[in-house]
């Protein structure tokens, strides 16, 4: 098991480098230079905004904190004092007028028209990007279970510690012509329905560190996975590993429970037993 590859391996040994997958056999094309320098140029700018409102939202608390700290010191320590009035009336005022602001400013990061702007011309780029790719009008979307590592004196080290959880990520699936095809959104994996060995089960405890789909993991959709979160993660008992073959090589796709079905969907595939 410890030689298969992972098909979502990213090497995070720089902090600094983009989360790019790691070079594969499989992969097929990615998206192109000029759009993935506008990819970046929007994902600057969502993430300089959303640290303006941040902010901007830890200043306010900040302010309403001062207000109730500043009133609760008024009435307590300056009974008798001249100054308990006032003090209390500079608390109170505070507080109000934190709040009047969180209720009325428009957000630091911009109007609503601007906000919207920005929702649009994010919603272009990955229409740019599923056009690039070649994506058909409704792939199968699955999570998958990625391989997060840093280089230790040219070696390997899972960055996933014992008991920590797997970074979910979204994977677009769909067949063409006699290929299982896979995005991560900056590229497209052609695995040739030939190289699926097939699939093998693995009962075993872990969790996943983000929720990606539309439903929570208590509808009627996953109640039969019997999902619980727990500190934010979400864990579960049984996830599948999909058998690749390349030459001398062996990979892996590693999927949650719950969307084992869809590639089922897409694909035959038969259970490998542990030798």
């Amino acid at each position: 098991m410890s030689n298969e590859i992972n098909l979502f391996s990213y090497n995070i040994t720089d902090k600094d480098n983009k989360y790019t997958l790691d070079d594969n056999p499989f992969i097929s094309r990615r998206i192109s230079s000029s759009l993935q320098e506008k990819l970046d140029e929007q994902s600057a700018v969502l993430q300089k905004n959303f640290k303006k409102h941040l902010s901007g939202t830890m200043l306010l608390g900040t302010l309403i904190i001062v207000g109730i700290l500043t009133s609760i010191f008024s009435l307590i320590l300056l009974a008798g004092s001249s100054l308990r009035l006032p003090m209390f009336v500079v608390g109170v005022v505070l507080v109000l007028v934190s709040f009047v602001l969180i209720k009325y400013k428009k957000p630091s990061y911009g109007s609503k028209n601007s906000e919207s702007e920005d929702c649009t011309k994010e919603e272009d780029l990955y229409e740019r990007v599923k056009w690039e790719l070649g994506f058909p009008e409704t792939p199968v979307i699955i999570d998958v279970l990625t391989y997060e590592y840093k280089m230790k004196n040219g070696e390997q080290c899972d960055d996933r510690k014992p008991g920590e959880a797997y970074f979910a990520y979204i994977g677009y699936l769909w067949i063409e012509e006699e290929n299982l095809c896979i995005s991560d959104e900056n590229c497209v994996m052609s695995i040739p329905t030939a190289s699926l060995l097939g699939y093998r089960k693995v009962d075993e405890k872990y969790a996943v560190s983000l929720w990606l789909k539309d439903e929570d993991p208590d509808s009627p959709e996953y109640a039969e996975y019997n999902i619980k979160e727990i500190d934010g993660d979400f864990h579960l008992k049984t996830y599948y590993d999909i058998m690749i073959t390349h030459k001398y090589a062996s990979y892996v796709l590693r999927v949650p429970c719950y969307d084992f079905p869809k590639i089922c969907s897409l694909v035959d595939l038969k259970p490998i037993s542990e030798e």
